[in-house]
């Protein structure tokens, strides 16, 4: 208690008070969430530390009665008060600092949002939601159109849930392209020149391939579950959101060398669905680790999402159904077709777009057209909803089909194409 610079009997402060007296100012002052909880876990621990160290100097003194005799009672009389006092300090200290951590963690998550959106979120039921929607689009290119399409859609109900936000990310897009696709009816009136009346053709009917890709992508996300190969399907789903982003920029391409600004305002009006259909890619992309970091149970019996598929003994890729697989091993010449197509007439139809009409929309069966040598001179289009369609020949050199468009002609080069 006595030291050079110090009168008798004024105490000396001790190493635990200087670092309280110097750092509960540190901890007043502004500080990140987890440094804030640190700080005031570090003031209370050294709190304790004195109290017990100021304890334990009172103890001799206390431990002998009035004639300097050491006394049981005296010491048994100390122990209890020193661990009530223990037991007193620890408690209020590991109360205080939880709700120290609590507070540092509601402001965490506030800051964090607030800098993930650039406003502040409320503190209301959408709060979570809010914080689900910033999580899954933290992975996307287009961060900020993520947030405000994701937040403006889930209004009115609150969800967390990873996979009801990955449809609702679906489903963001599928709108957007629609209102696309609606408007290209008034920016047809303003088309000056054939090329962009056909640019426009070509950009409704890729468009409707696009919405077809994403809702067979958005039918797909139910059907996961633990008895589906998750990374199988998400690679599905992935190739048909990049056939959707095909589709987009094939639309934009047929714009070149047309007049006015027709090309300009079609690109205006794709671009917010541009930029969703690559957030939603990139959310499925990287569906598994965003789910898991949920803990979305569905999600656990994954495999390495580069693991190449495994082919079969047989030469095909695991996924090829065994109806398939049979058919495809068979010899044509023994394959029985469901139509016949012949120039000279001896078939069911004289062209192959005659045959066409006549296959089943969506079917699950494989349908066989056979086409006899020949040459057909006619452009073969086979519609998206006409699934699982087979054409034979008679080989390369005997039966060919053949075109004569080309992009000279006016013809949009996405139409161009033979078959």
């Amino acid at each position: 208690r006595e030291g050079k610079n110090h009168k008798r009997g004024s105490p000396r402060a001790s190493p635990s008070t200087n670092w309280s007296s110097r750092n509960i100012h540190l901890c007043l002052s502004p500080l990140p969430p987890l440094s804030l909880s640190l700080c005031f876990s570090l003031f209370f621990t050294e709190l304790v530390k004195k109290r017990e160290a100021d304890f334990q100097k009172m103890q001799p003194l206390d431990s002998f009665n009035a004639h300097g005799k050491f006394s049981l009672a005296n010491q048994a009389h100390v122990e209890r008060q020193r661990k009530r006092r223990i037991i007193i300090i620890s408690v209020s200290s590991v109360i205080l600092v939880t709700m120290v951590v609590a507070v540092a963690v509601g402001v965490g998550v506030s800051v964090s949002l607030h800098n993930a959106t650039g406003i502040p979120q409320p503190s209301d039921g959408t709060t979570e939601t809010s914080r689900a929607i910033t999580a899954i689009c933290q992975g996307t290119a287009y961060k900020q159109t993520c947030i405000d399409s994701l937040s403006s859609s889930a209004s009115g109900y609150d969800t967390t849930d990873p996979k009801e936000l990955v449809k609702l990310s679906f489903k963001v897009t599928i709108d957007h392209i629609r209102k696309a696709f609606s408007q290209s009816d008034l920016l047809k009136e303003a088309a000056k020149d054939v090329r962009a009346e056909h640019a426009l053709e070509s950009c409704k009917e890729l468009m409707d391939y696009a919405v077809d890709d994403l809702k067979r992508s958005l039918n797909h996300i139910d059907t996961i579950h633990s008895g589906h190969d998750v990374d199988d399907l998400v690679n599905s789903i992935k190739i048909w959101l990049s056939g959707a982003m095909t589709y987009q920029e094939t639309c934009l391409d047929g714009f070149e060398n047309t007049t006015g600004d027709i090309g300009d305002r079609m690109k205006k009006l794709l671009k917010t669905a541009n930029e969703l259909t690559s957030n939603t890619l990139s959310i499925v992309s990287q569906i598994s680790s965003v789910l898991n970091s949920f803990d979305f149970s569905l999600f656990r019996r994954r495999r390495l999402m580069t693991a190449k598929p495994v082919v079969g003994n047989d030469g095909f890729p695991t996924w090829v159904t065994a109806g398939k697989r049979k058919l495809l091993a068979v010899p044509t010449s023994k394959i029985v077709p469901n139509v016949v197509v012949a120039k000279d007439g001896s078939g069911d139809y004289t062209t192959i777009n005659d045959a066409l009409m006549v296959v089943p929309i969506l079917q699950n069966e494989t349908f066989v057209i056979y086409v006899k040598a020949g040459v057909y001179d006619e452009i073969v289009r086979i519609a998206s909803n006409q699934t699982h369609v087979m054409l034979l020949g008679d080989g390369p050199t005997k039966t060919k089909i053949t075109g004569n468009r080309n992009f000279i002609d006016g013809i949009p080069t996405f139409k161009s194409a033979t078959f």
